[in-house]
């Protein structure tokens, strides 16, 4: 399919190409074990661009989201999550 899309120059996940970017610039994946994703992720040149600051802050049975934004080949913004998206499920 061809996606005829753009994106704010205000939006967080704009990434290094900028706004008027075509293309593929952020991407996300669910991971099961996001200590082994970050991992691999270092192993194969990858960026962390966001820490993991307020993991522990996620309540058991509370709506829950938490990603982790790096910078993988090409500049492309990969988010992984153990949680999920609200909209995944």
């Amino acid at each position: 399919a061809i996606l005829n899309y753009k994106t704010a120059a205000t939006d967080a996940d704009v990434g290094p190409n900028g706004d008027n970017y075509d293309g593929i610039h952020h991407i996300g994946f669910k991971v099961d074990d996001l200590d082994d994703a970050c991992e691999k992720l270092e192993g194969a040149k990858g960026r962390a661009i966001t820490t993991r600051e307020g993991l522990e802050a996620i309540a058991p049975g509370s709506p829950r989201n938490f990603e982790m934004k790096w910078s993988g080949p090409d500049d492309v913004v990969i988010d992984i999550s153990h949680t999920g998206w609200l909209t995944s499920e």
